[in-house]
């Protein structure tokens, strides 16, 4: 699988930390008043049951750690006449993302796409929610701002979400023992995350069209069905 060969992750990496500086640099330069940086919440510590906000305490992986350095170098340039701003997502879902399509399809297969502990959160945003916040983000002051569904949903929900929208009682979960915790891709799929987007909506008046996984994954396989992306 690509995604546990550093070498696939390269190309990922260069952009966050070297364009991203460009870009604030060129941004400076042309007298912009404002530079949104997009960043993701997949850094933030285990934190159980309890709710996660921008100062939640950070644990990077080898995946995540060019994302705070894009994050770094464009509040560099707070106190200069651009204000940074930045948007911590969660996964982003929807009906023309690949993964989304994969996602359903694996439902569709009585097969649960959200690996991990099925009581722990994996904070989602639709990507309608997610464009419309980037539009929101221009009336935001600078600084860091998590961008994720209303409710996070635990994976066993989101079991439950995507099992409801596709008609059927259950999905099979991947057991958990074939990762290691102590590896990156274990790092990432047991930790519960979930995350509050609280300062962002207050900021700017935001306010996501689809309020969990629940209304995101429904609108989602209807999408599919009506485009007929893949047989579900």
């Amino acid at each position: 699988n690509k995604i546990t060969d550093p070498k696939a992750w390269e190309t990922n990496d260069k952009i966050r930390r070297f364009v991203s500086k460009n870009l604030a640099q060129a941004a400076l330069e042309a007298n912009a008043s404002k530079l949104i940086q997009e960043s993701i919440t997949f850094f933030y510590k285990d934190n159980g049951n309890n709710w996660i906000d921008e100062e939640g305490q950070i644990k990077p992986i080898s995946w995540t750690q060019s994302a705070l350095e894009a994050e770094a170098n464009v509040l560099a340039f707070k106190g200069t006449s651009i204000k940074p701003v930045v948007l911590r997502f969660g996964g982003f879902y929807g009906g023309d993302s690949e993964i989304s399509q994969k996602m359903v399809q694996m439902g569709r297969y009585w097969i649960s796409p959200f690996f991990g502990i099925k009581e722990q959160y994996q904070p989602l945003i639709h990507l309608e929610n997610a464009a419309e916040a980037v539009l929101a983000a221009i009336k935001a002051e600078e600084g860091i701002y998590n961008v994720v569904d209303d409710e996070p949903l635990t994976r066993g929900q989101l079991d439950d979400a995507l099992a409801k929208a596709l008609g059927k009682r259950g999905l099979i979960r991947i057991p958990t023992f074939i990762v290691s915790k102590e590896s990156n891709v274990g790092e990432f799929v047991f930790r519960s995350a979930r995350v509050s987007n609280k300062k962002f909506k207050e900021a700017t008046g935001w306010k996501p069209r689809y309020r969990s996984g629940y209304e995101g994954i429904q609108a989602i396989v209807k999408d599919i069905k009506k485009e007929s992306k893949i047989s579900v």
